[in-house]
């Protein structure tokens, strides 16, 4: 199945981006919700989070919200001046602003959006990936919505485990702070598994790559591992690992809606079972943008690259690792995972 372009419906909402799609069946005021954050890696738009990840078929309004410093809210200079906050100081200048900034922008947004378009309060769902994970996961924990499902693509668990991965990657140290600390807690969440749990024992599914850095898929594993035990069952919280899947999602620059079309073999991975086999556009990755959780400048082991080097460093190694997969043909019996294949309900 496939989304046409006239079905979806741009604007913003209380000042938020958005990128809405009607449910499959009929846009009705009881369908359910899925509210959706995007990376600052690619896709770094609400617009370019909705071409790669779809949800095509979902009986559902899908609506993709932008992260504050991103796409249209971008600051002047565009991803090299995106890139220059995370070096900075990639907490208190990028992910403190960006994940505090989504879930406190929420409530307004999502109050004007189910005015807009007539939609009944209950029925919520969560969807983010890196960094839009960590906006998802702060709603599960402290937010006032009944969510009843999250599906966290290449998640942020602990924001102290990501920041150290990219600093393992670039050769870097982030100099934490008591702010810092207190942010890192805050975005701990296999610490507040138990907060998620008792908000309505949601329904859990984490994507995670396998060729992503442990700083993002132990947390992963882990979180899922603990609210099993918490639910008493593995049934409602589990974690996929996509073989061959990177930390990003789709090609750079990410900020513009483009179908991924060079999928290679290594985009796919184990679906998920019960899955039917329909056109919803693939969950690719071609390597990754530093920036995003990249650590201070201040303290690190060796220099960081200037933003617009580190960028087109970004490109090159993305292209490279493409070509490299594509000559293997790796992955070519393996099946690729949707978050679409996930149960809302």
């Amino acid at each position: 199945m496939t989304e046409k372009a006239s079905d979806r419906i741009t604007g913003t909402a209380a000042g938020v981006p958005f990128l809405a799609s009607p449910p499959a069946a009929r846009p009705r005021a009881s369908a359910p919700v899925v509210l959706a954050w995007h990376l600052s890696d690619p896709p770094r738009s609400e617009a370019a989070f909705a071409a790669q990840v779809p949800l095509t078929g979902l009986d559902a309004w899908r609506i993709y919200l932008g992260l504050p410093l991103h796409g249209s809210r971008m600051p002047a200079g565009g991803v090299d001046a995106l890139m220059r906050l995370g070096y900075d100081d990639a907490v208190l200048k990028l992910h403190m602003p960006v994940v505090y900034g989504a879930a406190e922008e929420l409530g307004p947004a999502l109050r004007e959006l189910r005015e807009r378009f007539g939609l009944e309060d209950g029925g919520i769902s969560v969807m983010g990936g890196s960094i839009g994970a960590a906006v998802a996961e702060l709603v599960l924990a402290e937010g006032e919505l009944d969510v009843s499902a999250a599906v966290l693509i290449s998640p942020v668990v602990q924001l102290r485990r990501a920041v150290e991965a990219v600093g393992r990657r670039f050769g870097l140290s982030y100099p934490w702070s008591d702010q810092s600390n207190a942010v890192a807690d805050r975005l701990d969440f296999l610490a507040r598994a138990g907060e998620i749990a008792a908000r309505g024992e949601p329904a859990t599914l984490l994507i995670v790559g396998q060729d992503d850095d442990a700083g993002f898929h132990q947390p992963a594993a882990k979180l899922a591992s603990a609210l099993a035990e918490s639910y008493g069952t593995d049934d409602r919280a589990r974690v996929v690992t996509v073989p061959q899947m990177e930390h990003a999602l789709a090609d750079e620059p990410g900020i513009e809606p483009v179908p991924q079309t060079r999928t290679p073999p290594s985009s796919t991975g184990t679906r998920p079972s019960g899955s039917g086999d329909t056109d919803r556009g693939p969950l690719s990755q071609h390597g990754g943008d530093p920036s995003h959780h990249g650590p201070n400048r201040a303290g690190a082991a060796r220099r960081a690259p200037p933003p617009s080097r580190a960028h087109a460093l970004a490109r090159r190694t993305s292209r490279r690792r493409l070509e490299q997969r594509h000559a293997a043909g790796r992955g070519q019996d393996a099946r690729r995972v949707w978050p679409s294949d996930y149960d809302w309900r």
